[in-house]
């Protein structure tokens, strides 16, 4: 990700390899973001690259509230789901003796020990693995 080009299509792909490569700012908007970024895409006019997010903000940028691009690590929201994917690993066997398996209780401790509501927590698991949480929990017995 080395030139314009390549940058602009890794931010029109979304591409997750990028992440961490680089930054891209909007100049209309004076807000900077990561390449998988989920807001809507800028103009290729508006837009100018960093390499690093205090870059961006030396510029006079500020950072985009919904992909966090001055935190290290990846989108915080995949950073939750996978701390509660690793819960219900390593809670697996308890789960899968227990008759209810992952109720509404257990999802509602799980999410908070996530750092994310409930409602969130569901919404994110299921977006990110492709199923909700019971059935997860389910497919895993």
């Amino acid at each position: 990700y080395s030139t314009e080009p390549s940058r602009w299509n890794a931010v029109q792909a979304r591409d997750s390899a990028a992440d961490g490569h680089f930054v891209y700012a909007v100049r209309t908007t004076k807000i900077y973001c990561r390449p998988v970024c989920k807001a809507r895409r800028a103009r290729r006019a508006n837009v100018a690259f960093y390499t690093h997010s205090l870059d961006a903000e030396r510029a006079g940028f500020r950072a985009c509230k919904r992909c966090k691009p001055e935190m290290r690590g990846g989108m915080p929201e995949e950073a939750a789901v996978r701390r509660v994917r690793s819960l219900i690993d390593e809670n697996l066997w308890k789960l899968m003796t227990e008759p209810n398996g992952l109720d509404s209780e257990k999802t509602d401790e799980l999410a908070q020990k996530a750092g994310v509501s409930k409602w969130h927590f569901h919404r994110l698991f299921k977006e990110m693995m492709g199923t909700t949480p019971a059935e997860y929990t389910n497919q895993q017995r």
